[in-house]
């Protein structure tokens, strides 16, 4: 897939999945237009459903259905490679007749005991991790709008979520069948601007939001191969969380949940720039007064001094880093208005922050300022840049 949807588009991508979900109310041929939230994990692909669509949709109510406003009710069904009687059903003995019987439960049909509403939304989540015979029936469903003769209530739709085969997650690959002739693709990823939107209107912690908007790459940093815990929009929603349970911020509590969360690199780094918060400049303060933004200051604790210095020389570094993915060039004016704030840091973290920087983006170093920095600290490169 080469082309991604990131994690929060608002209004977009409400209408997208809208579509999808109209679509299928009007019925008749073609109406198998089932939306697929295709990503990593941790992206909030189910939330962006059971919380922002949702909501969506009972603002702007229904085409189809013919109302301004409805009530939507959204049932979920998380898939394993297990059979799955919710989706299958199951064989039963019926002893007066000595057969089998073969029952249904048929929330999946949208007949859910003791709910009413206007539109029932049936979400298969974890498509990818569902054996063949779970697989079959959803197919099934999907195609027929029916399970064993069955029909599914002319409310309800489907929507299904998923992660890739790649992302080491037990997922396989969806038969073609269903990707071609069932399934609306949808790949989707993670936008930091767009989180950061949508995490104010949440109530994500100010505590979470402020090192994400200082650093952004710490909002995802999925690793499939990894075996401890990475940082992702759902870990960084359970550390909101614990931060507005636990009170007086005990740092030995924390030490230990947030990295159970985020991951302990993770966790250093922010536990860093909450310690100084105040004394870590953001990029665009740098470039607008590069020999007046605050530098950190010293001493011994994390994130303080050298510490604090380095966090300010890799923050530099990593955007330099995106602006080079987003094919961005970097100006003479950017280059030396950086490597001039960099200068400012002690002599050994000046040098290793331009060593890294340089190698996130070389047009960084074609200015006359970095020729001058190379002559300052020349009895101090550790390695030729």
């Amino acid at each position: 897939m080469s082309e991604v949807m990131n994690m929060v588009t608002g209004e977009k991508f409400f209408k997208m999945i809208d579509t999808c979900v109209e679509a299928q109310l009007l019925g008749g041929v073609g109406s198998s237009c089932i939306p697929a939230l295709i990503g990593p994990p941790g992206i909030g692909k189910t939330q962006k459903l059971t919380v922002g669509y949702k909501q969506w949709k009972e603002r702007n109510g229904s085409r189809a259905l013919g109302k301004d406003t409805c009530t939507v009710h959204i049932h979920t069904v998380i898939l394993s490679q297990n059979d799955s009687v919710d989706v299958g059903g199951a064989w039963a003995p019926d002893f007066n007749s000595g057969t089998l019987r073969h029952l249904i439960i048929k929330d999946i049909l949208g007949e859910i005991e003791g709910v009413e509403a206007d539109l029932i939304i049936i979400l298969f989540d974890e498509l990818g991790n569902a054996n063949p015979a779970t697989m079959a029936a959803i197919q099934s469903a999907f195609e027929d709008g029916e399970i064993r003769g069955h029909k599914k209530a002319p409310n309800c739709v489907y929507i299904v979520a998923t992660n890739r085969p790649e992302d080491g997650c037990n997922a396989v690959k969806l038969p073609r069948s269903l990707v071609e002739g069932r399934l609306v693709s949808i790949p989707m990823d993670v936008d930091h601007r767009e989180w950061l939107d949508w995490a104010v209107d949440a109530g994500i912690h100010a505590k979470v939001r402020a090192p994400i908007t200082w650093r952004p790459e710490l909002l995802y940093q999925f690793d499939p191969k990894s075996k401890g815990v990475n940082g992702t929009p759902r870990g960084w929603e359970k550390v909101s969380n614990i931060l507005y349970q636990l009170e007086d911020e005990d740092p030995d509590v924390m030490d230990v949940l947030v990295p159970g969360c985020v991951g302990e690199g993770n966790w250093n780094v922010v536990r860093g720039f909450w310690e100084h918060s105040d004394q870590l400049p953001l990029h665009e303060e740098i470039l607008a007064d590069p020999k007046g933004a605050i530098v950190p200051g010293g001493g011994k604790r994390a994130g303080e001094g050298p510490s604090g210095q380095y966090a300010v020389a890799t923050n530099i570094a990593y955007e330099l880093q995106s602006m080079k993915k987003r094919g961005e060039g970097v100006d003479r004016k950017t280059g030396e208005a950086l490597i001039t704030y960099i200068d400012r840091l002690e002599d050994e973290i000046a040098v290793f922050g331009a060593g890294i920087c340089h190698d996130s983006h070389k047009e960084f170093s074609s200015n006359a300022e970095f020729g001058k920095f190379k002559v300052k600290h020349k009895d101090l490169t550790l390695r030729k840049i």
